[in-house]
This record gives C-alpha cells, sequence and structure tokens, in this order.
C-alpha cells in the first residue's frame, strides 16, 4: 500500500500511486506486516495436520500478540484523535468507527484462541486439528479483511484534507516510533508451494 500522488492511501497496483514518509507510510507498514502475519498463519493451516513447520509455529507465537497490541496503540494514540477531528466534517463516519471497535474486539478474542493452540503444537499437547485449522483459518481471513478494510477507510477520510497541525503531529508520532522486524520464518520469499527461497 503506498500515496498516491492525490495523497489518498491506495493499492500497490496503482500507476499514480508512490511511497511517502510519515502516517501513509506508517500505516502501510504496518498492513504488510499484519498481512505476513497472515500468510503465515494461513500457510500453516494449508499443511495441517500432515506437517507441522515448528519454526514457523515460533515465529507466529512471538508475533501475534505484540503485532496487534502495537496495532491498538496507534490507534489509540494516532488514529482516534486525528478522527476525532474528521468527525466534524464526515459525521457518516460514526457508524464506520463503530464497526472498526467491534472487528477490533472480535480479533482480539482469536488472537487469544490461536495464541492458546499455538502453545499446544509448540509444547506437543494434544491438538484437534480441525478445530486449529478452523481458528486458524478465521483468524487470517478476519485480519485480512480488516486491513483491507482500515486502508480504504483511511485512505478516503484519513489522509487528505486532515488539519495541518494534526498531520504535523501525526508525522511526529510517526517518526518517533520504530516498528519491530518480524522474523525470517514470516518474511522470505517463497515458491509457490510455501518452501523458502535462499
Amino acid at each position: 500500500m503506498v500515496v498516491s500522488k492525490r495523497g489518498y492511501i491506495g493499492d500497490e497496483g496503482d500507476d499514480e500511486a508512490e511511497p511517502r514518509s510519515g502516517l501513509a507510510a506508517w500505516l502501510a507498514a504496518e498492513k504488510k506486516d499484519h498481512l505476513l502475519i497472515c500468510d503465515g498463519l494461513e500457510r500453516l493451516a494449508d499443511q495441517l495436520p500432515n506437517r507441522i513447520d515448528e519454526t514457523l509455529v515460533a515465529a507466529l507465537l512471538t508475533v501475534i500478540e505484540p503485532s496487534w497490541h502495537d496495532h491498538m496503540r496507534c490507534h489509540r494514540e494516532l488514529i482516534t484523535p486525528l478522527l476525532s477531528t474528521v468527525r466534524k466534517r464526515v459525521p457518516e463516519i460514526v457508524t464506520e468507527l463503530a464497526l472498526l471497535d467491534r472487528e477490533h474486539f472480535q480479533i482480539a478474542g482469536i488472537n487469544d484462541e490461536v495464541l492458546e493452540q499455538l502453545t499446544r503444537l509448540a509444547t506437543r499437547a494434544p491438538v484437534n486439528y480441525e478445530t486449529l485449522g478452523y481458528i486458524l483459518r478465521c483468524a487470517f481471513d478476519g485480519r485480512r479483511r480488516h486491513f483491507e478494510w482500515e486502508a480504504s477507510l483511511f485512505g478516503r477520510v484519513l489522509i487528505s484534507g486532515n488539519d495541518p497541525g494534526d498531520m504535523a503531529q501525526a508525522e511526529a508520532w510517526c517518526t518517533s516510533k520504530q516498528r519491530p522486524a518480524l522474523p525470517e520464518a514470516l518474511t522470505a520469499r517463497r515458491t509457490s508451494r510455501g518452501e523458502a527461497l535462499n
């Protein structure tokens, strides 16, 4: 995801789009990281029950909770204050924000279930693979849909037309925060069969 010349967040396939720093780049990087986590969850689900990639399980265990914590911190400290000014210009956004909050709550609950199941896998405790596969698919489907929707929502109302003072504060927030690197098990380029390329 990148920011187009018009100042909106867009898809990477947008010919008019170009990367920018600050808020848009932060949101694009966050979305990319969460989609890589989704890819890892899907890869694990596709392996069940015949093969368990323990390196992938360990990587997912280290990032699922911290990545969601960082996402919620970004909303508390950055997105919510910006959107509070947008509400005055775009009152219909209130309904969408309520849906956003509900999705955050639902995804946090699924994260807890995923972590419980992955911990069982990591410790070789008994696991119902059918249940695990269902939970993993709910998790990656929900996260993917959530981040695509957020990108669309923010592109429409957040990046373009905000108060310059608010945007300057947002840029400063983004500059002051560092995004932790994801484990290689989630970032390595893969073949069509999901095998890591060297």
